[in-house]
């Protein structure tokens, strides 16, 4: 599924891939897994048994995916869907939920109720803010460095440690 969402004033293009664990989709997790931007673990309220498995989830994205920085230098996003069932029907707690995103360091989580239509949205523009945060903090900390006489592709800024000799001919392109 492919779904436009505006984050901040901007437009992003989200492309969805859900393959709810299905076995004929495993031969596709490193493909699939390397070229994600964010990694958004799903679970059933009503259902422990998925809440427990969003670890091995985790675990299989980090290991396909190659992600080597660590877990709070990539979005990942914990969602606990079907908030619209009864008290009676919960099976995990909004604190046990908070619990285990403290104790795996990760920064963002929301309840969402597919169902009900209540904050779908607004769970896909958390993950998308996330994932500008870490962006800019990336581009923050190689901005810090750089080398004086090196370009920045990603800063409008100007630097005054540029020779003028150097770039003054490429001012038209």
């Amino acid at each position: 599924m492919n779904k436009t969402i505006e984050v901040n004033g901007k437009e992003y293009t989200l492309q969805v891939w859900d393959t709810a664990g299905q076995e004929r989709f495993k031969s596709l997790r490193t493909p699939f897994y390397r070229g994600s931007d964010v990694c958004i673990l799903a679970y059933a309220i009503d259902d422990r048994s998925s809440f427990h498995n969003i670890k091995m989830w985790l675990n299989e994205f980090l290991h396909y995916a190659g992600v080597k920085n660590g877990i709070e230098k990539f979005p990942f996003m914990v969602v606990g869907n079907k908030s619209d069932v009864s008290s009676g029907h919960r099976e995990v707690s909004h604190d046990q939920l908070k619990q285990w995103c403290d104790d795996n360091k990760i920064a963002t989580y929301i309840e969402t109720s597919a169902k009900n239509d209540n904050n779908v949205v607004e769970a896909f523009s958390m993950a998308v803010q996330r994932w500008v945060e870490l962006e800019q903090k990336a581009e923050k900390e190689l901005g810090m460095l750089h080398h004086p006489d090196s370009v920045r592709l990603h800063d409008s800024s100007p630097v005054s440690t540029f020779r003028t000799t150097c770039c003054s001919k490429f001012t038209d392109v």
